[in-house]
């Protein structure tokens, strides 16, 4: 006999989401999005399969579309020469108030800026807080 777990039972866990934007990567926002549950934010990082350029850097920003508000303090900046699929940890906003979602919030992967040969591949994480 199958047996479902109360919603309130998973309350407070912890969820990681993969975002992921395949192919080459130009500079664009809300590409891809997903709607969130009502969360808190607590750890996200990103990489991207293959670092294109000879100067320059990929840079990954998380937003709640829905109220156009950034995750992160500063993109995450992967270097021209740095090495694909190395995950690197962003720093959050300090604003508490800004790292909550509302069940069907949009949270967005945003490219930033691009080296001049296009990276490929761009994938974050967010660990986020049940509500």
């Amino acid at each position: 006999m199958a047996t479902t777990t109360p919603i309130r039972d998973v309350v407070g866990q912890a969820v990681v989401f993969h975002l992921y934007r395949p192919g080459t990567l130009a500079v664009a926002d809300d590409k891809p999005s997903w709607p969130m549950p009502k969360c808190r934010v607590i750890w996200a990082a990103a990489l991207v399969e293959a670092v294109g350029g000879t100067s320059g850097a990929t840079d990954i920003t998380l937003e709640n579309a829905t109220d156009s508000v950034d995750l992160l303090a500063s993109a995450i900046s992967i270097a021209y020469n740095g090495t694909a699929y190395l995950g690197v940890v962003g720093t959050l906003v300090s604003s508490e108030a800004s790292l909550f979602f509302d069940e069907g919030d949009k949270l967005s992967l945003n490219i930033d800026a691009i080296p001049g040969t296009a990276s490929t591949g761009a994938h974050a994480f967010v660990m986020v807080e049940l509500l």
